[in-house]
């Protein structure tokens, strides 16, 4: 399998299968499904969904990229010069992960769950409920640092995945929030009660409707295009800070 883990659970994979026929001759291994020339031609299934059904698991968690005339190729290689061994055939089928269950319970819950401890959070008395606010933050933190240690079944990774991205992006918003926090509760113990609860009420309106939505947005869309995503990660910092 031609693994592309990186963009999990938004990830496309190649499988590709290789097999002989003992003193077989698979000249008709050759093009796409849709020649109806090869091993397995679209004649063979009635539609693309009895298709995936057949080549993939039944539990639903990856179906075919695109049509199976265009997700599944055949290919003839070179004779190994046994002719016992006959030649050989390669099939390769294109596949896209199902996100949708992990998207509702993973992505989604995690998003919830920060929003929901920002705008606690930001709405209690800096001075007054100090306790209060920092654990409401750090109970996200803990939440999000559990995440990024669940096994995704993808075994040893080499590399950090989007989705280590995501939860390091979301670390660094709550950790924003708590150096507010702090900041503010220091302006407080300072006298300086007039900038503290300027900065305090800018903050209620710029963390949770302006920086957390457009700093997640641009980290769901970086996935799909880079450039797109950093020029709205970028955007919606410099709108908070303006």
């Amino acid at each position: 399998m031609c693994a592309h883990t990186h963009r999990y659970p938004f990830d496309y994979q190649t499988v590709v299968i290789q097999f002989t026929i003992k003193n077989m001759d698979l000249g008709n291994c050759v093009g796409g499904a849709a020649s109806g020339t090869g091993p397995l031609s679209k004649m063979d299934f009635v539609d693309d969904a009895s298709a995936s059904k057949a080549l993939l698991p039944s539990n639903n968690e990856w179906y075919l990229d695109g049509s199976y005339d265009q997700a599944v190729q055949f290919e003839r290689l070179p004779s190994s010069g046994d002719n016992y061994l006959g030649e050989r055939c390669q099939m390769s089928v294109k596949i896209k992960r199902n996100p949708t269950v992990f998207t509702v319970k993973n992505i989604f819950m995690t998003i919830l769950v920060v929003e929901g401890a920002l705008l606690t959070s930001v709405f209690m008395h800096p001075d007054d409920h100090i306790g209060d606010r920092s654990a409401c933050l750090f109970i996200a933190f803990l939440i999000l640092v559990t995440n990024m240690q669940t096994d995704l079944g993808l075994g040893r990774l080499s590399e950090l995945i989007w989705l280590d991205w995501f939860n390091l992006i979301q670390l660094g918003l709550v950790l924003v929030a708590v150096a507010e926090t702090m900041i503010v509760h220091q302006m407080l113990k300072r006298q300086k009660d007039m900038l503290a609860t300027n900065v305090d009420l800018s903050s209620r309106t710029v963390m949770p409707f302006v920086l957390y939505p457009g700093v997640t947005g641009a980290t769901l869309i970086g996935f799909l295009d880079t450039s797109v995503g950093g020029a709205l990660l970028a955007a919606a910092v410099v709108v908070s800070v303006s």
